[in-house]
Order: structure tokens, then sequence, then C-alpha cells
């Protein structure tokens, strides 16, 4: 039987509570009160486990978490100050950097791909059944130029085919995926969880897998934020990084989904899911830089150096 997750007691005032769970604010700490911008997809659990634990409370930290709208929400949020600290894919976020649209700091690592969490599929029916029979093809992504685009480039690369993201792509919200596969709108689709798997339950061709490892999103502040704040985003980073260790437990993990991930149910359990870094590493994100450069992604502008985009935990 899972276990069923601890409930959280929350203290009325910061200072009238004892004992191991007191809230405190953390030394250095300039703020209390947080505004997280997340989307409602697996990637989040971290940020809903440690809201659910009282961790950020255990920190000094009041947080609002905030569902956007969609990814491209982001960042006007963060430039325009009404959000503190948002979730959103590196290329977004390296992007933004490069092109001199926000100075950006990213303060916490968030998901990684893992393995069979992001596949390529095609209609049960499709004369596509490889990576090579990609070309020329309409493929689905939920958002233009971003990550997706870039995993599926990336992929076919491997197998000798050039995609251009204005040709071969289109946009269509994931939930519109699998219809779209099945009423021949799309020639194949890039499906994360829970969608690859119902799409596999569906008998659907998987045309090709993401390889494990891949940093796909993690968590950004403006960098007149984190200077401001070092306290209060060490805070943040330690209860994050106290979330991802509870995520890596199935258990857990499971529990938490079906709060706000719509439609999971009983399948969270079943789920493949990828892997939540308790910390970013350079190095790691330098390859999501790289991939970026050399797929043309930076426009001809000088590419990020991840090193230089990472606050430190502390």
């Amino acid at each position: 039987m899972k276990a069923r997750l601890t409930a959280v007691v929350a203290c009325l005032a910061l200072t009238a509570c004892a004992g191991p769970d007191t809230v405190r604010h953390s030394p250095g700490q300039q703020k209390a009160d947080l505004v997280i911008g997340v989307l409602p997809i697996i990637d989040v659990a971290p940020v809903y486990i440690a809201d659910e634990r009282g961790l950020f409370r255990k920190e000094g930290l009041n947080v609002k978490i905030e569902v956007l709208g969609g990814g491209a929400d982001a960042l006007p949020r963060l430039i325009g100050k009404s959000m503190d600290i948002s979730f959103g894919n590196y290329l977004t976020w390296f992007n933004a950097q490069a092109g001199g649209l926000a100075d950006l700091k990213v303060v916490a690592d968030g998901y990684h791909t893992g393995k069979g969490t992001h596949r390529i599929v095609a209609a049960k029916d499709s004369p596509i059944r490889s990576l090579a029979d990609l070309s020329g093809r309409k493929i689905a992504v939920n958002a233009l130029n971003s990550v997706p685009s870039l995993l599926v480039r990336r992929a076919a690369e491997g197998a000798g085919v050039k995609l251009d993201d204005k040709r071969d792509f289109v946009a269509v919200p994931f939930p519109e995926m699998i219809p779209a596969l099945e009423n021949k709108r799309v020639d194949a689709a890039f499906l994360g969880e829970p969608f690859a798997g119902v799409a596999a339950g569906k008998g659907m061709t998987t045309v090709g897998e993401i390889p494990a490892g891949f940093p796909v999103a993690g968590y950004a502040a403006t960098a007149a934020f984190v200077k401001d704040n070092p306290g209060t985003v060490a805070a943040f980073q330690r209860a994050m990084a106290a979330g991802a260790r509870l995520a890596a437990d199935r258990v857990a993990l499971g529990e938490i989904l079906p709060t706000y991930v719509k439609g999971l149910g009983p399948a969270a359990g079943d789920l493949a899911i990828g892997t939540y870094p308790q910390a970013a590493d350079a190095a790691t994100l330098q390859g999501v830089s790289d991939a970026m450069a050399r797929l043309g992604y930076f426009g001809g502008r000088q590419p990020v150096k991840a090193a230089d985009l990472i606050t430190p935990a502390r």
C-alpha cells in the first residue's frame, strides 16, 4: 500500500512555533514571500513536494505557486517582477540571455530526460518506422523553436536526417497530439509522459526515443533578483534540493503527481520518469548550449556559457 504523504502543519506566525520543524528565516534572507511559476507537468514535482511537505516554510519562505498558461509566459513575468522564480526550458533561458532580452540566473536544475520519458511517435498505420523516415514529414511539437524541436532534430541528426524548425515542425498542444496523429494532421509527434504511454497503449509506433540524461528545464530568476536576495535564493535552493531527493521516491512521486497533473489517476505510478537533479551542473548544462549552437538556435549570436548563468547552491 502506498504511504500517504505526511501532512503539513502550517504555523500561523513565523516566530510562534517551536521544535525541529520550526519555520525560520534563513541567515541573510531578504525576502520571505516568493512567487514561483510552474507548468502543470511531471517535471515540476519537486516544487509541489517541497510545498506539501513544508520544506519551503522550514526555510522561512512563504511560497505562492502560480501555474503559467504556457512556457512563453515565464520570461515577461520575471522581467516585470510579478514572479520571482520560474520553471522554464533551457532553450528559452539561454536564448533570452544570448539575445539580451533578460539577464538571467539558473537557480536550480529542474528535469532531465530518462529512459522512455520522451519519444517520437507515428500513427499505427504510418509508413514512418524510424528516424530516417522523418525527412519531409510534418512533426508536432508543443512549441516551436523549443527544447522539443531541439531534441527531435538532435535525434534525427544521428540518423542522417537534417530537420528545419520553420519547415518541418508544427505547434500542437500535448493533449491534441494523439488525435492529430490519428486524423493525419501530422505525420509524427514528440511526446513526453503521460502522453507517450497513452500512444504506446494505442499501438502507435515509437520512431525514436530521446536518450536519458539530457537537461530539459530548470528554474531561473533575474540576475538582479539573485543579487538583491542571495539568502532567499539559497533558502529556495535548499528546499528544492530536498524536494528533488524526495521526488526520487516513486511512492512520494506517485502520490503528488495526480494532485496537479490532470487525468493521471492511478497511472501515475507506472509512468516513465526522468531525473530531478538536486543542483545545476555547469558541464551538463553546457551540453544544451553546445547543441543549440550546432543546430543554429542562437541565430549567429554568441552562445551562452552555462557556468556564467548558474547561481551555485549554498
